[in-house]
């Protein structure tokens, strides 16, 4: 099936407008990632060429990749954005397009094929429409609020838990000791640099957990994970925080969080 192509029965209990803005912002990613896929590899891409909204260092590929999706944003909708490098823009919408153009930056000048464009799209603090594009992959995933979850034009969920497990979990010098604890736990442990897309092995069925468990200074911005949250929970998953309460991150600059997605309440128990 063509992944540019929602399929009519994804159509059928969705509000016009969410269609509407479900199909503008799959278009929006899929240029962005065409982009990316064209750049990446040019000599410089690697550079720091600025520091970013939320003070952390902004790649050459971060910002022409930002720069290029929000020319865009500005030529096809009214929308305020929220983006990693640039922070919060406000056109006086009453949308909010929260923008990760490149999610997993260090693997993308590295050559390591696992990185995403990530957009999730906001009325008011309440997000209606997402989508992630695994940039090398050319794969595609997308919900929208009431909608279901798919990837490239098929339905996906979450799976029941089974063994063996298979949990991702994010590890570094910045992780918890509870992080190095769980990878004894599951017989199978990933830990790719890519949240949405890591996040996602959850909604397709693929790992039975995703945990990120670090540091203050090293918490997830919404913008790494507003779209992949849509599209787990959209997958029949749920997405909280280390308390197990359901993740609610406000529209700020700033904002960070350590969060855990799972599909079966069951993994609970095989973690504590």
């Amino acid at each position: 099936m063509n992944p540019s192509t929602i399929p009519y029965y994804s159509f059928i209990l969705l509000p016009y407008r969410m269609n509407e803005n479900l199909a503008l912002l799959r278009k929006i990613a899929r240029e962005t990632a065409k982009f990316i896929r064209e750049n990446v590899n040019k000599e410089g891409m690697e550079k720091t060429v600025m520091m970013g909204a939320y003070k952390s260092p902004t790649s050459r590929i971060d910002y022409e990749t930002e720069s290029f999706a929000l020319e865009i944003i500005k030529d096809e909708t009214d929308w305020n954005v929220l983006t990693e490098e640039r922070g919060f823009l406000d056109r006086k919408s009453e949308y909010t397009l929260v923008m990760d153009p490149v999610d997993g930056t260090y693997n993308a000048i590295h050559g390591i094929p696992y990185y995403a464009v990530s957009l999730a799209l906001y009325r008011g603090d309440i997000c209606e429409a997402s989508t992630v594009i695994n940039v090398p992959g050319n794969i595609e995933y997308y919900a929208s609020l009431g909608g279901g979850a798919y990837r490239d034009g098929e339905r996906i969920s979450v799976r029941k838990l089974k063994k063996p497990y298979l949990f991702v979990v994010a590890l570094g010098e910045s992780s918890s000791d509870f992080s190095a604890k769980l990878v004894r736990r599951a017989r199978r442990i990933r830990s790719m640099g890519c949240a949405s897309l890591e996040m996602i092995m959850v909604a397709e069925g693929v790992a039975d957990l995703f945990l990120y468990d670090h540091t203050p200074k090293k918490l997830l911005r919404i913008v790494d994970i507003a779209a992949s949250t849509l599209i787990v929970r959209e997958a029949g998953g749920k997405v909280v925080d280390l308390n197990n309460r359901d993740l609610a991150m406000p529209l700020k600059v700033g904002v960070k969080e350590n969060v855990m997605a799972y599909g079966d309440e069951r993994v609970l128990e095989v973690i504590r």
